[in-house]
């Protein structure tokens, strides 16, 4: 991939809000554009109806984000910086356990601590218009995927995407060895979009 950019909009209407989730990507292989939009179309979708659906129930005691709103350029974005590193320090360690103990999960653990540390990066370079927003959900999606590959390895029942995504991560091809990691690893993008994304979304606002 040479270029990802994503944009969320929520603008208020009669009835609520309405969202639009805009993702512009460029890709080093040319044409494989049109396949990835049809599956990350459906995911996307899949992700704002549930969110639709967590916005129906709210907390009783759920604050009014606007009531107590802090301009951002006030934000304390270092300590927000300082939990987003403590995370990916946790990330890593995991990653660097499931590798000593030979364990396959942890292809989709180094590749997740990667994604946490471009995410550092991207506030770091100045990149993105919320930062405080990304350095929030950081520590919030990290709470969902500890809980499920815990859960997971203690033999506990987990929610259903991620059950799929660590039990494929385990499963082995002798003659084609790469494509269970590939498949672990999409499993758990997977996952994330379908379980953890909607619910941090609506946390972190």
């Amino acid at each position: 991939m040479r270029h990802h950019n994503g944009r969320i909009e929520i603008a208020e209407t009669a009835a609520g809000s309405t969202v639009r989730w805009t993702v512009e990507m460029a890709f080093v292989v040319p044409g494989l554009g049109p396949l990835v939009e049809r599956g990350l179309r459906k995911e996307l979708g899949a992700s704002l109806r549930k969110l639709a659906d967590e916005s129906l129930t709210p907390p009783a005691a759920a604050p009014d984000p606007g009531a107590d709103h802090q301009p951002r350029d006030l934000v304390d974005l270092q300590t927000l910086r300082a939990t987003a590193i403590s995370t990916l320090a946790e990330q890593q360690s995991i990653a660097a356990d499931l590798r000593d103990d030979d364990d396959p999960k942890q292809w989709f653990a180094r590749v997740y601590a990667i994604v946490t540390e471009e995410m550092i990066g991207l506030v770091d370079r100045g990149d993105l218009q919320y930062p405080d927003w990304a350095l929030r959900l950081i520590p919030d999606f990290h709470v969902h995927y500890l809980r499920n590959l815990q859960g997971y390895k203690r033999g506990e029942e987990i929610e259903g995407p991620w059950q799929v995504a660590w039990s494929r991560c385990e499963q082995t091809d002798p003659r084609r060895p790469i494509l269970p990691i590939i498949s672990g690893m999409l499993a758990g993008v997977r996952a994330h979009i379908e379980s953890d994304l909607p619910r941090s979304l609506a946390a972190v606002y």
